[in-house]
């Protein structure tokens, strides 16, 4: 067989090469030329920008020609300017002409940075860099990191870490099942990726327990160690408290020092997520705001932010290097090699996620050569300088309203139309961020604080339509013979193992059909969270807003009542987990005036699309004797018989003797029950009994007080501690017809 010829067609000579270069330095530079007079951002449509820069690969090489005329296209015709002096969007770093350059070089020579042997220079680069870096937060020798692809990966590398270090022997072989519940600790204003974060290690975004803030948006303290003594008691096991230094919507820097004494307190991991407001360190000025970083046992942030390096690049610092190897090591045989016999130095493959790895530390490491640690402490302090300035001329200015503090280089503030009729709240716009990402804790939470300030447009859901393997559920026969038994499906602390979480997915595919925003927290929330929790799909529709439903005028005044109980049910059903939620339309007061075959034409083909296993509502008698209750309870009733899916359940929200005994006559204080007691149904009698345990009793209270509007006198009168105790159950009985 004869030696193949070489092929040399994707071999470019340094002659060739140079030419295409210097013909994209120069398109970089127009670009830098004209970058202060290009808009921002162009309002194209995104298939108009896909016909511009969608092209066919030819089989043929393209002219050089053309291909610049391409680029060039998408340079400066179809692309935003994170660089352009106007941008003053999402925290993102404009990028540094020392950083261009360096990932010029780190793409020439094309180094893998997984292995030592294949990138010696880079791996000692990396490694001086985030030794440095670590140095800067205030850790100690022996720390150390790696370069990630952003802070979503810079924060799962830390609480990986944390896991293999907090959850138990032999996490890493074991995996999670079979131990304890692990949970962590994180304010209401931590970044979604950090429950993205808990979901693929294994816990779940439900063991990221949410809590609550100050009004400076910091994560409370007392607040930390109640949640932690909640889950002692519940036999979870703690493994980490998520910090935040910066977040990303004001700026907040958490109480470091109080968590990290919480944190050795309980032998717990301490995480601070830094992703935007970690290089704030390097200012002198600033630094104070960060006192206890360097307790931490790992840090996120985020160059490409504010140290404005070119994307991507984040980083993971940790007090101890080490773990990083104990937490992702691997040792193939086709890998081995005896370190003191060749030399060599470290393998980033084994600290990280990533066995191949670009040599992303360059264009940080160059960047900070050029410019020098000065220059960047000044530039970081004199972006936190414009915002405090920014903040003044704002609250100087009574067209302008100030609405967090100002703590970085973030200032929130809004637009007060000036001239409003005086019986109209000021009011001012959302932000379409928050608008359109509800699924985002913190952009909801921003959402409802600023509901409550008198903000016009609050966070909307989306209704989501997805597939999920649908569960067979109890036929009707099967349903009718545990309610002559009187047999309950019970879920409480002497039936938490396997049983009972059987018993819950039993109940597949849930539906509930409610009348107003805050039925489904008082009536169903454990319920619905525990559902989610095992990954079932539930789905919720509410017939009205409760518009008409105030109490307080000035306060919650009724032409807006509408947009406030909305934005506080989306609010009580993403602390449950419950993502697809649809209105019916009917205005408050006026379900009872529709006739039941209008009711039923709304409701039926909510069944038919679902195909719940599990439908739940009121009973006929409305459950607080409420006429929108009873129409909507005759309603879904009558759409189930006619158009439910064979093997499918109808169940009654009710009450039990003991909590009428204990709290009928706390509730009629405010006219909550208008027969004067709710409907009872006997222990024995009961379908479904939910003794909550802690954890999801906390979710359940949380759920019930994002209904402000709702429940702030009762909470104003008995108290928070009255709402956990009295809300500590969940009834249903079987719908009539079945029993």
């Amino acid at each position: 067989m004869d030696r193949p010829e070489p092929f040399r067609d994707l071999d470019w000579d340094p002659k060739r090469a140079r030419e295409l270069g210097e013909r994209a330095l120069d398109l970089w530079v127009e670009l830098l030329e004209k970058l202060p007079d290009l808009s921002i951002g162009r309002r194209e449509r995104a298939e108009e920008v896909r016909a511009a820069v969608s092209l066919d690969v030819p089989d043929e090489p393209m002219p050089l020609d053309d291909l610049m005329a391409h680029l060039r296209s998408v340079v400066l015709e179809h692309s935003m300017y994170p660089g352009h002096p106007g941008f003053m969007a999402y925290v993102s770093g404009a990028g540094t002409v020392p950083g261009v350059a360096g990932d010029l070089i780190a793409a020439a020579v094309n180094q893998n940075v997984g292995g030592w042997r294949l990138s010696p220079a880079a791996s000692e680069i990396e490694l001086n860099l985030t030794k440095w870096l670590a140095a800067q937060f205030g850790l100690p020798e022996g720390s150390g990191g790696l370069l990630t692809s952003g802070g979503a990966m810079a924060n799962f590398i830390g609480l990986k870490a944390a896991r293999d270090a907090k959850g138990g022997k032999e996490v890493r072989a074991r995996g999670v099942q079979g131990e304890p519940r692990m949970t962590l600790y994180a304010s209401e204003e931590v970044h979604s990726v950090v429950d993205r974060a808990a979901d693929m290690l294994g816990l779940g975004t439900q063991a990221c327990r949410h809590i609550a803030i100050d009004d400076r948006f910091r994560m409370r303290p007392d607040e930390v160690r109640r949640s932690i003594e909640m889950d002692l008691t519940d036999r979870s096991r703690p493994i980490a408290i998520v910090a935040s230094a910066g977040s990303v919507a004001t700026g907040s820097i958490d109480p470091l020092n109080e968590l990290a004494d919480l944190a050795d307190e309980y032998g717990l991991w301490l995480h601070v997520d830094g992703a935007y407001g970690g290089p704030g360190v390097l200012a002198d000025d600033l630094r104070p705001l960060y006192a206890g970083i360097e307790r931490a046992d790992s840090i996120a942030f985020d160059p490409h932010k504010w140290l404005y390096t070119p994307h991507s690049g984040g980083c993971v610092v940790v007090r101890d290097f080490t773990v990083l190897g104990e937490s992702f090591g691997v040792h193939p045989s086709y890998i081995y090699q005896d370190l003191d016999a060749t030399g060599r130095g470290t393998d980033f493959a084994q600290m990280g996620p990533q066995f191949s790895r670009g040599f992303q530390a360059l264009k940080v490491w160059v960047s900070l050569l050029a410019h020098g640690r000065a220059a960047y402490a000044q530039r970081i302090s004199h972006d936190a300088a414009l915002a405090r300035y920014l903040d003044a001329r704002a609250a100087e200015r009574p067209e302008f309203e100030v609405m967090a503090p100002t703590v970085l280089s973030i200032c929130c503030f809004r637009y007060v139309p000036p001239g409003l009729p005086a019986t109209r709240p000021r009011t001012g716009r959302i932000p379409r961020r928050a608008e359109r990402a509800p699924h985002d804790r913190a952009a909801a939470r921003r959402a409802r604080v600023l509901l409550e300030r008198g903000v016009e447009r609050p966070v909307r859901a989306a209704r989501v339509h997805r597939e999920l393997p649908h569960r067979s559920g109890r036929d009707r026969h099967a349903a009718r013979r545990r309610s002559r038994d009187r047999r309950a499906l019970r879920f409480d602390d002497e039936t938490r193992g396997t049983s009972m979480t059987k018993d819950v997915r039993e109940l597949g595919t849930i539906l509930g059909v409610w009348a107003h925003p805050d039925d489904e927290a008082y009536l169903s929330a454990a319920l619905m969270a525990w559902a989610r929790r095992n990954g079932q799909r539930v789905v919720v529709v509410t017939a009205t807003k409760g518009e008409a439903g105030t109490w307080d005028e000035e306060r919650w005044p009724t032409p807006r009542m509408g947009e406030i109980r909305e934005a506080e049910l989306m609010r009580c059903l993403e602390i449950l987990g419950v993502n697809e939620h649809s209105w019916l339309g009917i205005y408050d007061g006026t379900a009872d005036k529709v006739a039941l075959e209008d009711g039923v034409a709304m409701v039926r083909p909510f069944i038919e699309d679902v195909q719940p296993t599990t439908v739940i509502t009121f009973g006929p008698e409305g459950m607080t004797g409420h006429d929108d209750h009873k129409a909507v309870s005759a309603w879904t009733t009558e759409a189930f018989r006619r158009a439910s899916p064979k093997g499918s359940t109808l169940y009654y929200a009710t009450q039990t003797k003991a909590f009428a005994d204990r709290w009928v006559d706390y509730l009629n204080r405010f006219n909550v029950f208008a027969p004067g007691t709710p409907p009872i149904t006997p222990d024995d009698e009961l379908a479904i009994r939910i003794d909550i345990p802690p954890d999801l009793l906390e979710l359940k209270v949380q759920a019930v007080m994002a209904h402000d509007s709702q429940i702030e006198g009762m909470t104003s009168v008995f108290g928070q501690d009255w709402i956990r105790q009295s809300q500590s159950g969940e009834y249903f009985r079987l719908a009539d017809e079945l029993v």
